[in-house]
């Protein structure tokens, strides 16, 4: 599906709740703006973009994701491995909607600010995934603890997915042991091979062993029909021909 595409799905289907518009290679902000402007009851939206060709158009932006703000029952928000997307949708956001869901796995723009602007916003969160955003740190346990630290809140109880992130086991545990709102998980849930800046070669070991220096080389060295010194073999077979040539074979030896 392309920009036009969606364009006609905001048109023909206004009351349109719930959408999945993953690995669609050719959209961009624009698209999202088409989308936005009739389709403004929308309680779930899940783009998932794996690795483009550079063949393909431009990746969703933060500025893509801004046009989601009149999109004022909008409750659950799934955006994973884009890398051009940072908090700054978020301030926009915010303003309006009050997110129950939201999973951002794998994108690397987001950071322990994003961390910080979510919580700020979404006070009806139960829902934050943050698997294998790497620039996430031990810094982000601050910004949780200064939203679900306090006993007395209000806010429903929340389950963070940290795996992946720089967030160590040590302030994980602190969190957990400190922090009464929420519940705090270290399981990675992102995928490696959608990353958007993942290793090339990552996994290609389990096909291509390390070749050892150590290895014996004449277990592999080919020796060919003269291995054991066979030389009747071409004596039987010149004597069969001509017992002439037999005496220019050794000649040649």
């Amino acid at each position: 599906i392309t920009d036009v595409g969606l364009k006609y799905v905001g048109m023909r289907c206004q009351n349109l709740k719930i959408i999945n518009i993953s690995e669609c290679f050719s959209l961009t902000d624009a698209g999202f703006l088409e989308l936005t402007q009739n389709c403004s009851n929308i309680e779930a939206l899940t783009f998932v973009q794996p690795p483009k060709t550079e063949a393909c158009g431009p990746a969703i932006t933060d500025a893509g994701l801004q046009s989601l703000a009149p999109c004022f029952q909008l409750k659950k928000l799934v955006i994973s491995y884009l890398d051009e997307v940072t908090h700054d949708f978020i301030n926009h956001l915010g303003q309006n909607i009050n997110l129950q869901t939201f999973i951002v796995r794998a994108c690397p723009g987001f950071t322990d600010e994003g961390v910080k602007c979510t919580l700020r916003f979404f006070k009806d969160l139960e829902h934050l995934d943050l698997s294998g955003c790497l620039n996430i740190t031990d810094m982000c346990t601050e910004h949780i603890m200064t939203y679900y630290g306090s006993v007395t809140t209000t806010r429903p109880r929340l389950t963070i997915v940290l795996g992946g992130t720089q967030v160590t086991e040590e302030y994980a545990h602190a969190l957990q042991t400190r922090c009464h709102g929420c519940k705090i998980l270290m399981d990675d849930l992102s995928n490696e091979m959608l990353r958007t800046d993942r290793d090339p070669y990552f996994g290609m070991r389990d096909f291509y062993p390390e070749f050892d220096e150590d290895d014996d080389d004449d277990e592999n060295e080919f020796e060919g029909d003269m291995a054991n010194g066979d030389d009747h073999f071409y004596e039987d077979f010149l004597e069969a021909e001509d017992p002439a040539m037999l005496n220019d074979y050794e000649n040649w030896s």
